[in-house]
């Protein structure tokens, strides 16, 4: 994650970021880019439901996925819009990791997704069940695309 402020241009590791604790952002400061590797067998895809007066995510989910020997050697999947802060699904990447990847591997990790559900934001645009219930649904879309982006096509 690359920041900047008054003090100049800073990266902060995705992992740092994407913490349920205070948001390690500086007075002032604001991301202004997010920085991937490339890596061969890798794919990556973000699926995002706006809130129509905002535009700010009821729901967005991104993954990245890295496929090893026909399985997937590396996951990583965060969720913004449903819980107060921007958070890794944990239980979705091990769902998924060191499988090879399937239709029923794909629906159990959006289980795992929408299980993972303690503090959902309930609000006029919608509540924690349905971000919930969105979630589970994203987090299968956007395995799917990400593995297609990897060259993996599921029917």
């Amino acid at each position: 994650v690359v920041t900047s402020g008054p003090a100049g241009e800073r990266r902060i590791a995705a992992a740092d970021f994407l913490t349920p604790a205070a948001s390690p952002l500086g007075a002032g400061e604001i991301v202004t880019a997010l920085v991937f590797p490339v890596v061969a067998g890798s794919g990556s895809a973000y699926v995002k439901q706006a809130i129509p007066a905002t535009c700010y995510p009821l729901s967005a989910v991104a993954a990245a996925v890295t496929l090893k020997a026909g399985k997937v050697g590396d996951c990583r999947v965060a969720v913004t819009g449903v819980f107060a802060r921007p958070r890794r699904l944990a239980a979705v990447e091990s769902a998924v990791t060191g499988v090879a990847p399937s239709r029923g591997v794909l629906a159990k990790a959006a289980t795992a997704a929408g299980a993972a559900g303690d503090a959902a934001i309930t609000d006029l645009a919608g509540s924690g069940e349905y971000r919930l219930h969105l979630l589970a649904v994203q987090a299968e879309r956007v395995l799917v695309e990400a593995l297609k982006d990897a060259g993996v096509h599921l029917e």
